[in-house]
């Protein structure tokens, strides 16, 4: 900003990573309050911190949670639409619209955010449809002990966006295992220091995964790799054991392949080991041609079916 031979009163602004110093001034002597200001600059409630953009590459400035500019303006300004204080900046943070993590629903993500998701996880709590969108941050579409680990991982800074909230969020079961990923979140959060409510949280974490965490309900999740060629996985739970079909279906509606898979346990089916396999040929040993695929599961009496694409 370059103030020449004028008195600018500049309020509740961000000047941040600009080429040259922040504010230029000639012959003039701005009043700049409630600013945030790269390098620092003298002024009441001003303050010198990175104002976490969401992506400032491609010019979206809007503030991420835990910015330090919300809620920084000053006191005296109108407030923001959401009702609360004036945030520093062009683009106010909503803090009305629940944000990912934040399952209490209290503004913050904290380690009893955590604590919620594992009380759901293993059947001790219902979360309503809002909060189980809120609660699954990896955005894969179901909630496991993996978002409580990511949301703790979080509380403690060792990741500042959870996998949902990017913009290019890779299907979290074509990369890596859930269990391989809980796992390196668990070491990472072992060598961070935490409180007491954090470690506690962790130790619920750590006794979940040792004793091979047992789902609260019985659920089909979406192939992968979607689209694939020439095989695919198909992931589930069961939350009893039961025997378990998978049955393959054409667009027509005509079967085209029966997997038995027998009697399973309870528990999480989602890596390559454990998942459903299909080679992509029909019971006559073909290869199928390409083409939209239904598939169904059957576990007891319970019957779920999802759409894959073969694609060659």
């Amino acid at each position: 900003m370059s103030n020449d031979f004028s008195s600018l009163t500049v309020t509740n602004c961000i000047l941040w990573e600009d080429s040259g110093v922040e504010i230029y001034n000639y012959e003039s002597t701005p009043t700049v309050t409630y600013c945030d200001v790269q390098g620092g600059y003298t002024g009441t409630g001003n303050i010198n911190a990175d104002p976490l953009f969401v992506d400032p590459s491609s010019g979206d400035y809007h503030l991420q949670p835990g910015s330090p500019c919300i809620d920084a303006g000053d006191p005296n300004s109108p407030k923001d639409p959401d009702g609360t204080r004036a945030d520093m900046g062009a683009f106010y943070f909503d803090q009305s619209a629940p944000f990912p993590g934040d399952v209490s629903g209290n503004g913050s993500v904290t380690a009893y955010d955590a604590s919620l998701v594992l009380q759901y996880v293993v059947g001790l709590r219902e979360l309503s449809d809002e909060d189980i969108d809120i609660a699954d941050v990896t955005g894969d579409g179901h909630v496991t002990a993996l978002d409580a680990a990511l949301i703790l991982q979080y509380t403690v800074g060792l990741i500042t966006q959870f996998p949902s909230e990017s913009k290019t969020v890779a299907p979290t079961l074509e990369a890596v295992s859930e269990e391989v990923a809980l796992s390196k979140t668990i070491a990472q959060l072992e060598a961070t220091t935490l409180n007491e409510e954090q470690r506690q949280v962790l130790e619920q974490l750590k006794r979940l995964v040792s004793q091979k965490l047992i789902p609260s309900r019985t659920a089909l999740f979406q192939n992968y790799p979607n689209p694939f060629n020439p095989d695919t996985w198909l992931p589930y739970q069961l939350a009893t054991a039961a025997p378990v079909t998978i049955r393959i279906y054409n667009t027509k509606g005509q079967l085209i392949r029966i997997i038995n898979l027998g009697l399973k346990k309870a528990g999480i089916y989602i890596t390559k080991n454990g998942a459903a396999y299909w080679d992509g040929k029909n019971a006559t040993g073909e290869t199928v041609s390409s083409g939209v695929y239904f598939y169904q599961l059957q576990a007891g009496g319970f019957f779920a079916t999802r759409k894959m694409v073969i694609v060659k």
